[in-house]
């Protein structure tokens, strides 16, 4: 396994389904206002009941503090094998930018996979995807008041999912959320997760893949977050 180093040039290109995205080299971070914040993980695994050794594992993640929104990236351009016979990713890019303009603060998130695999014991089906990706903006005002049009917007895209060998049809992007009974848990594709109407801070969260096995296991892959901290 070869892992990106977090300071050297190095480019890998993700292509998925008309979105180009390019592994550029570990900018030093440029953290941006307090009124906005961005998040974007790879994949995170927490275990529990037999599986509660694994805990929580979250090996790709940019800006993981999240507090505000600041240039970062991680990437695996190599397969990315995960513990304990769980599977493995091909290829993982996660990247959080903030900038400023005259006017106004803009802050993202995305988090893409290549050639998902994954094998979960106890009951769970094989579950395998060949593309993914997650993204979140967020904007607002430099005087902090309300930019027109939605201040935080969340896409996301599953392509090419299989369970047990046999393809399944994902909503494309932007036509909703798909949620799949497993039996033991749920796979839930293309979910977002918004904090209700005025509540400060407002946060969504949008997730491509999220594999939910109460008391076995809970898997996200290419999840972003964006958070807007003003009413």
């Amino acid at each position: 396994m070869i892992r990106f180093p977090l300071r050297r040039f190095a480019i890998v290109t993700l292509a998925f389904a008309g979105l180009m995205a390019t592994i550029l080299p570990k900018p030093a971070a440029a953290e941006g206002t307090t009124a906005i914040s961005c998040r974007a993980s790879a994949i995170r695994i927490t275990g529990a009941g037999p599986l509660a050794f694994l805990g929580t594992i979250e090996p790709v993640v940019s800006n993981s503090t999240g507090t505000v929104c600041a240039n970062d990236f991680d990437g695996f351009g190599a397969p990315l094998v995960l513990p304990s016979a769980l599977g493995a990713i091909g290829a993982v890019l996660t990247l959080t930018t903030y900038t400023q303009t005259a006017s106004l603060h803009e802050g993202g998130a995305l988090a893409d996979g290549l050639n998902v695999l994954l094998t979960v014991p106890g009951g769970l089906p094989i579950i395998g995807v060949q593309e993914l990706f997650a993204r979140v903006t967020v904007t607002c005002h430099i005087d902090g008041t309300r930019p027109a049009g939605n201040r935080i917007v969340g896409t996301s895209t599953v392509l090419g999912l299989s369970i047990n060998a046999v393809p399944v049809v994902v909503p494309l992007l932007g036509q909703g959320h798909l949620d799949i009974p497993l039996g033991v848990g749920t796979l839930h594709l293309n979910e977002k997760i918004r904090t209700a109407p005025g509540v400060t801070p407002h946060v969504m969260t949008q997730r491509a893949l999220w594999l939910d096995a109460p008391g076995l296991i809970d898997v996200v892959i290419a999840e972003a977050v964006g958070d807007y901290h003003l009413p």
